[in-house]
């Protein structure tokens, strides 16, 4: 919890989540070691959507069920936040909850034009970077030992 609290930056946060994909925790998306369908003797990291305990409408959605199950969510974080003794726990799980609402609005679905989940020309991170901006995928990268 401290090393998520000391994030103050967008590249500290792009390490952060870095670290945790280098020991398999989580983070706002998922990648896994393939092989490169284009060249089967190569592998890339592959990555997709991810940063999500609850569907992704869940977040998106104002109806009762929805309502419900967001604020059964926040509640669940409230007690696991007061447990580990954070000073805010109420504030904290409403910022989890908003953190995870804003990725919801990112996620791309099959029906939006392309399948999210299907193969992608290969970029370095430093491609990435250019071709998404607003996160430091190098920074991303280096703890997994990734170039």
């Amino acid at each position: 919890m401290k090393a998520i609290d000391a994030i103050d930056s967008v590249r500290a946060l792009a390490e952060r989540a870095g670290r945790l994909s280098a020991n398999t925790t989580a983070g706002p998306f998922f990648s896994t070691v393939g092989v490169d369908p284009r060249n089967p003797a190569d592998r890339l990291v592959h990555l997709s959507q991810g940063g999500l305990l609850l569907e992704r409408d869940v977040y998106l959605r104002d109806d009762d069920a929805s309502v419900g199950l967001r604020a059964g969510y926040r509640a669940y974080l409230e007690r696991i936040f007061t447990l580990v003794g954070r000073a805010e726990p109420a504030a904290d799980a409403q910022a989890v909850v908003g953190v995870e609402t804003e990725i919801a609005r990112a996620h791309r679905l099959a029906s939006d034009g392309g399948d999210p989940e299907g193969p992608a020309a290969p970029l370095t991170p430093s491609q990435l970077n250019s071709a998404f901006p607003g996160f430091d995928w190098v920074a991303w990268a280096r703890p997994q030992g990734i170039d």
